[in-house]
């Protein structure tokens, strides 16, 4: 049997599969959080199976900017706050796969966030954010490092 990632022609990112990222942020004056959900969806003809690393399937990440998508002048453009930052996630290998038509959402929650703009960034933790990530038909692909394709979405929020 392969290795989990031999074909001899991988495949290219899969341009049926849509990504899109909502946030919500509560009440500040309950209990200020904002909201996260990364949704999936498969768009194509045929099923497309993601491969995780580890049992984390999404992760979200919160940057401070200014006008626009400019970073805060003096500010680090690093995020200042990341889902998966602090946590525990089981190390098992698994998969996921969307069958035509068929969407799948990841959840997050950022409690107690700072007054400010934030450019929002979600993407699906498929491992290691190339198209060795997924399979389409039945092909899995052969782990090459140097591609940069992961299913990714960003968006704006303002917290009061």
């Amino acid at each position: 049997m392969p290795a989990p990632f031999d074909s001899p022609d991988p495949p290219e990112s899969p341009s049926s599969l849509a990504v899109s990222l909502s946030a919500t942020v509560t009440d500040a004056r309950t209990a200020p959080a904002v909201e996260f959900a990364l949704t999936v969806r498969n768009d194509g003809d045929e099923p497309i199976t993601l491969r995780f690393r580890t049992g984390q399937r999404a992760d979200f990440a919160a940057t401070p900017i200014g006008t626009g998508t400019e970073p805060v002048e003096g500010t680090d453009p690093e995020p200042v706050w990341r889902h998966g930052d602090g946590r525990l996630f089981t190390q098992a290998t698994g998969t996921e796969t969307l069958s035509p038509g068929d969407a799948e959402t990841y959840e997050g929650t950022w409690a107690d966030p700072p007054p400010g703009t934030y450019a929002v960034d979600g993407w699906l933790t498929v491992s290691g954010y190339g198209v060795r990530d997924y399979e389409t038909d039945g092909d899995k692909t052969d782990g090459d490092e140097t591609d940069e394709w992961r299913p990714a979405a960003t968006t704006t929020i303002e917290v009061e």
